[in-house]
């Protein structure tokens, strides 16, 4: 919610003007555009691929000072690989909406172990997990980050987000290193807010 400019609707004509023959819409830790991310896309003739991006946090308890300690939450792309994997999403989404709701729904280890057949994964954004133990020089943390989705999920990529940014560059460059030295594959996105560059300043203000 108002992390985004734009419509589905919008995008599906930007991904046809691009002769694009899919779409995937991974929304902060929702999975509500998924009807009108269907429809859109039927309409259209293009594949629909549903998916979220999922916040991670694995402290449920009730300790106030613990909360607040994981109030900060690493990011996780999910998207459904079969109608086994699509329910598994909507159960890891339901899940974090009712038992890890704090400050925002929040998904953790035991639920992805528990609902991963089906699912394809990515490490996200430099708020990913992998990419932060990266980031912060700790190798094993991301190693022992990588086992665990590689072994939950159907398969398990190291997402490369191109954006004209320093940091992103240096987050790429560890994660490449990184992929190579476990054999990981690698899959390359972009982190859309907006449809058009015109809108980055709107986006801004938003």
């Amino acid at each position: 919610i108002k992390d985004r400019l734009g419509t589905v609707d919008g995008m599906i004509k930007l991904l046809k003007a691009q002769r694009r023959s899919f779409c995937a819409v991974t929304n902060h830790g929702s999975v509500g555009g998924g009807i009108r991310q269907h429809n859109a896309c039927k309409k259209a003739g293009v594949k629909a691929i549903y998916g979220i991006e999922t916040y991670i946090s694995n402290y449920r308890g009730d300790d106030m000072e613990q909360r607040k300690a994981h109030r900060s939450a690493n990011h996780l792309v999910l998207l459904a690989n079969t109608k086994e994997g699509f329910d598994n999403i909507i159960r890891i989404h339901n899940d974090a909406q009712m038992n890890g709701f704090y400050y925002t729904p929040r998904a953790n280890h035991e639920a992805i172990k528990k609902w991963g057949k089906g699912v394809i994964g990515s490490t996200a954004c430099q708020k990913g997990e992998l990419p932060q133990a990266l980031m912060a020089g700790d190798k094993d943390k991301a190693m022992q980050i990588w086992d665990f989705y590689s072994q939950a999920l159907d398969e398990f990529y190291i997402e490369l987000q191109i954006i004209e940014w320093e940091q992103q560059r240096e987050v790429n460059r560890r994660l490449i290193e990184f992929a190579r030295e476990v054999g990981a594959p690698l899959t390359i996105s972009g982190d859309s807010h907006y449809l058009e560059s015109e809108h980055a300043e709107t986006h801004s203000l938003l």
